[in-house]
């Protein structure tokens, strides 16, 4: 959530506060059911994270609320978590039920903040990292990346060099706008997951000339 705000940088942070206070759900209790009280450390996840992150946050917490929603929390066992994986294991991966499992492990943190539980009703255990590491990418050879340039649409074969030539994922190379390249120092900014930004440097001289004349001939912005 972003407000406009014009004052010192105490006055913002006071400001905030308030805010947060404002949109502080009423105390939950430990007689409500996980259904509810997902919704409310839903509330308050909000205050503190992107849109983005929410809205994925608010995605993996609807599996949860379908296995665990009738359930009082302090209810939950470590039988009922292993239950759970093993359940999901049958149509999802290891990594996606890892974080699903972290939407659970919030709720137990958040409910023992908000004076809800006196302690967490169990140990989440999530699958170990030998389960979950991704496998190294296979990046085509230099060959393979120019026949695909030859035969990709004009419109799009600047978008294809730059992906290949900075690692970019597609919709980082997608948003990209004029404001992002910085022609002095032929450097763009790169906004990725999770809201993170990142500078590259451009080292290929067609490249850096192709987004200088984009940037200056763009009239939509994008470059």
């Amino acid at each position: 959530m972003r407000v406009p705000f014009e004052g010192t940088r105490d006055e913002a942070l006071q400001t905030e506060a308030d805010i947060r206070k404002a949109r502080r759900p009423a105390r939950a209790t430990c007689f409500e059911k996980v259904d509810t009280l997902l919704n409310r450390y839903l509330e308050v996840y909000e205050t503190e994270h992107l849109a983005s992150g929410t809205k994925k946050q608010r995605e993996k917490a609807e599996h949860i609320r379908r296995h665990f929603g009738k359930h009082l929390l302090q209810h939950i066992t470590a039988q009922d978590v292993e239950a759970y994986k093993a359940a999901r294991l049958r149509s999802v991966k290891h990594t996606t039920v890892n974080k699903e499992l972290s939407v659970l492990s919030g709720l137990f943190r958040w409910a023992v903040d908000m004076d809800v539980l006196n302690e967490q009703p169990c140990k989440v255990r999530r699958f170990p990292p030998k389960l979950t590491k991704a496998p190294v990418p296979k990046v085509p050879s230099r060959d393979v990346v120019e026949k695909i340039l030859a035969a990709a649409p004009a419109r799009v074969r600047g978008l294809f060099r730059l992906m290949f030539a900075l690692g970019l994922r597609s919709e980082e190379a997608r948003h990209l706008r004029t404001e992002h390249w910085n022609t002095e120092r032929t450097t763009l900014t790169v906004t990725g997951k999770g809201g993170k930004t990142r500078s590259l440097p451009v080292v290929n001289a067609e490249i850096a000339a192709e987004l200088t004349t984009r940037a200056a001939a763009s009239k939509s912005g994008y470059l």
